[in-house]
């Protein structure tokens, strides 16, 4: 209890709700607009929610869960092959490319089939799919990828 005492007594004083500072608009302005962007894009999003998955909202936020991670892999796929492209690792980013463009379709796959197993199990096809065909194209066991 004594211990609980002075850690109390470190932090007495101390709101950590407390705002930060303000900073400065140059500051902010790298990345601002890009969060502002991605923000409006994930609120745009949940027009692909099908409406008869709207009904149970345990349905609907897998479904929201769905989308927002087809359009995260969309562009974490987009920046993942550009690096394989700068490293000169054609073959890896034709294969990061392709299933990247299978990633980003799946939310419009949802919307048309109104089927959240279907989709989910896509989606999980998709990420074996191009981990185990990483590994064979960069030496299987006794390649990188495979660490």
């Amino acid at each position: 209890m004594r211990h609980f005492a002075a850690f109390s007594e470190f932090f007495k004083g101390s709101d950590y709700r407390e705002a930060p500072p303000p900073q400065s608009k140059e500051t902010l302005a790298w990345w601002a607009k890009p969060v502002a962007l991605f923000h409006r894009v994930l609120n745009k999003s949940d027009v692909l929610i099908p409406e008869s998955l709207t009904d149970l909202p345990d349905q609907e936020r897998k479904a929201r869960l769905l989308i927002r991670f087809g359009i995260l892999g969309a562009i974490f796929g987009v920046l993942f092959a550009g690096f394989y492209f700068s490293i000169g690792h054609v073959y890896g980013a034709v294969l990061i490319s392709i299933f990247t463009g299978v990633f980003t379709l799946l939310p419009f796959v949802l919307k048309r089939s109104e089927n959240l197993k279907c989709c989910s199990n896509l989606y999980i096809l998709c990420a074996i799919s191009v981990f185990f065909g990483l590994s064979l194209i960069e030496g299987g066991m006794h390649g990188h990828a495979a660490a």
